[in-house]
């Protein structure tokens, strides 16, 4: 599904662009999803954990994205684990980005990233409309999952909760890059990076969807808190999928479940 150096750049700086891995019309059909979803939603910008809707479970039950997520990991198997849709309206004159709200999500250690399968979440980020570089393009230090990797060594990586950049530890870390696009470009990355949202200055909204995967029998018990959320998503998501998609959820479901 996707060539070695996209493998090897998601190894190696934890983001890869991936372009037609997603069908246009299945870009389409979410774009609509989302549009009509903030729409009616309360929350007009921002991120919503766990959204459904036929738009949406289209693209995390894609086959294409398994089998990214099975080509970047080195597994045979991955699971469905979590989507969000994530939309920021036009907020800035300017574009800027909060250096002190950058964080990571979920840390690594260097045993689960030189492990086979790769012992961490793929996550892929999907551009549902066109991100140019003013519009609130998510912002990354390339390689920072690998330093923090190789920091801790085989400590245990702490997973409870997103960590600050002011509690990371101070390491030579790289100059922060946006990751912007075109619509139908998915950008194949980890939260183990260190990254944060920037700005909108421009005239139209940013319309991100992400969905990510874990290799088979990865421990999923982090973020403990959203546990029952993803498990209800989860079992939404395992009634509507077609039969011979069903098992991205449901082996994550029994593994949530133990």
């Amino acid at each position: 599904m996707l060539n070695q150096k996209q493998i090897d750049d998601f190894f190696s700086s934890g983001l890869s662009i991936a372009e037609d891995l997603l069908p246009p019309a299945i870009i389409d059909a979410a774009l609509a999803e989302m549009d009509t979803l903030y729409d009616n939603d309360e929350k007009p910008t921002g991120i919503i954990g766990y959204p459904t809707g036929p738009g949406f479970e289209d693209v995390f039950q894609h086959p294409n994205l398994e089998a990214a997520a099975c080509d970047v990991l080195h597994a045979n198997a991955v699971e469905l684990v979590s989507g969000a849709t994530l939309h920021t309206l036009p907020n800035a004159e300017e574009w800027s980005y909060n250096e002190s709200a950058l964080h990571v999500d979920i840390q690594y250690n260097r045993d689960q990233l030189d492990a086979r399968p790769i012992q961490m979440l793929v996550t892929f980020m999907i551009m549902l409309d066109d991100i140019p570089a003013d519009r609130a393009p998510t912002v990354i230090s390339p390689g920072s999952h690998q330093l923090i990797a190789d920091h801790l060594g085989s400590e245990p990586a702490y997973q409870e909760h997103p960590t600050n950049i002011k509690d990371l530890p101070d390491l030579d870390y790289a100059e922060y890059i946006s990751v912007g696009g075109k619509k139908g470009d998915v950008a194949i990355s980890t939260t183990g990076l260190i990254h944060g949202g920037s700005a909108n200055a421009s005239d139209r909204a940013r319309k991100l969807l992400f969905a990510a995967y874990a290799p088979k029998g990865l421990d999923l018990r982090f973020n403990a808190n959203r546990t029952d959320l993803r498990i209800d998503w989860l079992e939404k998501l395992t009634d509507v999928f077609d039969d011979d998609r069903k098992h991205i959820a449901s082996t994550t479901l029994a593994d949530l479940k133990k």
